[in-house]
């Protein structure tokens, strides 16, 4: 099975502290180690110049900016940035610490996220790290989460999908609101072979819908499968828009879709659930 899109390009060193009385959160960035550029970002490491930006998401706005480091596959910053957080916030708060690859003459690159979970009861201060993956443009705008259990029978040679809820999509029309649905579209070897949908549901960004679909895959088949799950927004007078995706099988796009995935393979007859963030549609998945 293919390797998700979503790999690991290093390993982010920090250490986290907060100050309860002021309510400030201090992160010092340490060091990037390892950093792995994808094909189209690979050069001699005496032109890689990097730095690092630290996020308090969900707003993006609240950003600090590292110094620019030159000549290093494992670049050390050393800097420390400090956030106002209330103690009481911190469980709708994380670090997003996002490494950047910088151009003289272009547009700088974003390579990496490392994500710093940050929990009221149990703060986990001093020293750690962290994985960095490839760059998720979806931390960037929010689209939502989608629910949906996988399940697939040898026997019968049943594949069952079962979309359950989404929550927290991005709001689609004039009213802050949605008409969301769910595409299923499956291909074997780049051919379309199944493609079902769920109803609409009117006016909301945390639909439910618990409707489950099955299809008839035989076992030696699966293997091949690349099964894309999308959520759109329904538009009486234009096309439907796309709110986000997901994608399973051959070409996962996350490290949670290769797990549902294999976890589905491994037991089988069982279902398999689990909570999706939506990534923006891989065009090359509708072709």
């Amino acid at each position: 099975m293919a390797r998700p899109k979503q790999d690991e390009v290093g390993d982010c060193e920090y250490i986290l502290q907060y100050n309860y009385l002021e309510a400030r959160l201090s992160i010092e960035v340490l060091q990037v180690k390892n950093i792995t550029f994808s094909t189209k970002q690979q050069k001699d490491v005496k032109e890689i110049a990097t730095y690092m930006r630290a996020y308090l998401v969900p707003d993006m706005n609240a950003m600090q900016e590292t110094k620019i480091v030159t000549r290093s596959l494992s670049p050390f910053f050393g800097q420390v940035f400090t956030f106002k957080c209330l103690i009481d916030d911190l469980d709708k708060r994380k670090i997003l610490l996002r490494l950047y690859q910088h151009h003289k003459f272009l547009r700088d690159m974003p390579v990496g996220d490392a994500m710093v979970e940050l929990k009221k009861n149990n703060l986990r201060l001093g020293f750690a790290s962290v994985p960095m993956y490839a760059y998720n443009p979806a931390l960037d705008d929010p689209l939502g989460e989608i629910c949906f259990s996988l399940r697939y029978n040898p026997n019968t040679s049943k594949l069952s999908v079962t979309i359950i809820e989404c929550k927290k999509l991005k709001a689609m029309d004039w009213n802050g609101k949605a008409d969301p649905y769910v595409k299923i579209t499956i291909r074997i070897k780049d051919k379309v072979v199944f493609k079902d949908k769920t109803e609409i549901q009117k006016s909301t960004l945390n639909p439910y819908y618990n409707t489950i679909f099955s299809f008839k895959i035989p076992p030696n088949k699966i293997p091949l499968v690349d099964m894309t799950i999308q959520v759109k927004d329904y538009d009486l007078l234009g096309a439907n828009e796309e709110i986000g995706s997901v994608r399973l099988g051959m070409e996962p796009d996350s490290e949670t879709a290769e797990r549902q995935w294999n976890n589905m393979i491994e037991n089988l007859k069982r279902p398999q659930t689990e909570w999706h963030h939506l990534m923006p549609l891989d065009r090359s998945a509708l072709k």
